[in-house]
C-alpha cells in the first residue's frame, strides 16, 4: 500500500512534522522558563498535534465492540510524560512524532489499567501488562522519513535558538491605512 500523502487533518507528513519540529524548538528556547514548565507546554500542546495527523489507528478489543454504556477513551501508547523526556534528552524528533500520534481506542475500565503501568512499562508493553489487547484499525504505511537538508536540521545538543525577533509591521509600514 502507498504511503499516506495526506494526515486526516489535511496536512501532508512534511508539513505536519515541520509544525511539530517548530513548536517543540520554540519551547525549548525558552529561556527564562524552568524545565518543568516546558514540560508541561510540550505534554499539554504539542504532543496532541501528531495525532491530528496520524488519527486513531488502534483499538482494543472491548472498544472495538462499542458496547452500550461503555465510554470509550483515546490513549497514547506512548505516555506523553515519556514522550517528553525524550525531547528534553534530545532524541530524534521524527521518532516521537510518530510515536507521540500512536493512539489507541480503550474504555475506561482498560484506560485505569493502562494507568497503573505508565511509569513503568512504555509503548505496547503497558498493554501487554495491563492485559489489554489491541488491533489495528486500517492497514497505514508511513511515508519515507522526511529528510532535511543538513544545514536546515536543528541540533538539540545545546539550547537550539530562534531569530531574536519577528519583526511585525507596524500600522505607519506601507500597506496599512
Amino acid at each position: 500500500m502507498p504511503a499516506r500523502e495526506v494526515g486526516v487533518n489535511g496536512k501532508t507528513y512534511a508539513e505536519a512534522f515541520a509544525k511539530f519540529e517548530n513548536e517543540v524548538l520554540d519551547v525549548l528556547d525558552m529561556r527564562r522558563s524552568s524545565e518543568k514548565f516546558k514540560s508541561e507546554v510540550l505534554a499539554r500542546t504539542v504532543l496532541w498535534h501528531p495525532g491530528g495527523f496520524f488519527g486513531v489507528r488502534y483499538t482494543s478489543g472491548d472498544a472495538a465492540k462499542r458496547l452500550p454504556g461503555v465510554k470509550v477513551k483515546r490513549d497514547h501508547v506512548h505516555t506523553r510524560r515519556k514522550l517528553v523526556q525524550r525531547i528534553l534528552a534530545g532524541h530524534d524528533l521524527q521518532e516521537v512524532f510518530e510515536q507521540a500520534g500512536t493512539m489507541c481506542y480503550v474504555t475506561d475500565e482498560e484506560h485505569r489499567r493502562l494507568s497503573k503501568f505508565d511509569k513503568t512499562h512504555g509503548g505496547w508493553d503497558r498493554y501487554a501488562a495491563a492485559g489489554v489487547v489491541w488491533c489495528g484499525l486500517q492497514r497505514v504505511s508511513l511515508p519515507a522519513p522526511y529528510e532535511r537538508p543538513a544545514h536546515q536540521r536543528p541540533s538539540l545538543s545545546p539550547p537550539p535558538t530562534r531569530p531574536a525577533s519577528r519583526e511585525r509591521p507596524s500600522a505607519t509600514d506601507e500597506g496599512f491605512p
